[in-house]
């Protein structure tokens, strides 16, 4: 509700509060902001899924692990798989889609060496497809979005390629303060909001985990993606990748999905992964992965 409030009545960037939304300064709401019951449930709002039950259209969330686990060839294959229209480890894609891959922490050459040999696990017919949907950004620095040139250099990248949805690797890359700090955060999760209302565009981040201790080795939850709690608040997804000890018949280790939030829908059982030569995740039939 307060989302359409804030379509109706656009407020500026310092003036995301509640009086804000209701464009003027008197306090009283418009009939607008409140239903009974039986109008909110009569409302003709649904749910619109870029990835069913993982992220919808304009939502975001995130994939944590710690490095080297694959990450970003796990990202890379989402985008793929929305470029396709084709189901990412279990979750439905409903439709292609346009995916701007923003790339600021690996370098050029290192991320065309990857693609390369993803590349190599998809048809002729497809790769056509990928390579009109899937769009990818080598920068390989940051943009500080809670910089005004960060965030204007960033909309001027969707404005000119209309992006579907947008992965960004990494999440820490995206301010050159420390984002295990409250305020940082704060900025940042409104720059984000800022933009998925203005372009109507999907975001998933590449992010870490916290790292392990005698305490906590395998990580199970929130708690366990580095950062400020607020990193993780208004997202609707989130993953944990963890490399397990179990090898498969190549010699790799197996890796475990841990979702640890869909805000959407059911929480999935965490489930086992192994990745194929081509860099591809495939779950493995019938496996569960245990804490």
């Amino acid at each position: 509700i307060v989302n359409r409030a804030r379509l109706k009545h656009p407020v500026g960037d310092n003036e995301l509060n509640f009086r804000g939304l209701l464009g003027d300064s008197s306090g009283t709401t418009g009939s607008t902001l409140v239903y009974n019951f039986g109008d909110f449930l009569n409302s003709e709002l649904q749910v619109e899924w870029a990835i069913e039950g993982l992220l919808e259209k304009g939502g975001f969330g995130l994939v944590a692990a710690m490095p080297g686990v694959g990450k970003t060839q796990f990202s890379m294959q989402l985008a793929i798989s929305a470029a396709l229209g084709i189901p990412f480890l279990g979750w439905n894609i409903p439709n292609k889609q346009k995916v701007l891959f923003l790339s600021l922490e690996m370098s050029h050459v290192s991320l065309k060496y990857i693609t390369e040999i993803i590349a190599k696990g998809y048809t002729e017919e497809e790769l056509k497809q990928i390579h009109e949907n899937v769009l990818i950004a080598p920068i390989g620095e940051a943009i500080n979005l809670d910089r005004p040139e960060g965030i204007r250099f960033l909309e001027s990248l969707v404005e000119s390629y209309s992006p579907d949805g947008i992965v960004i690797d990494s999440m820490g890359k995206l301010s050159s303060k420390e984002i295990s700090n409250d305020a940082v955060i704060k900025v940042l999760n409104n720059q984000y909001i800022r933009l998925r209302k203005k372009f109507g565009c999907w975001l998933w981040f590449i992010h870490h985990n916290r790292k392990e201790n005698g305490d906590n080795k395998k990580p199970v939850s929130l708690a366990d993606i580095y950062g400020n709690q607020y990193i993780t608040a208004e997202m609707t997804s989130c993953l944990i990748l963890w490399k397990e000890k179990e090898k498969d018949s190549k010699g790799d280790r197996l890796v475990s999905c841990i979702p640890v939030k869909q805000r959407l829908s059911r929480e999935r059982t965490p489930f086992i992964m192994e990745r194929t030569a081509e860099l591809k995740f495939i779950e493995r039939a019938n496996t569960v992965a245990t804490e």
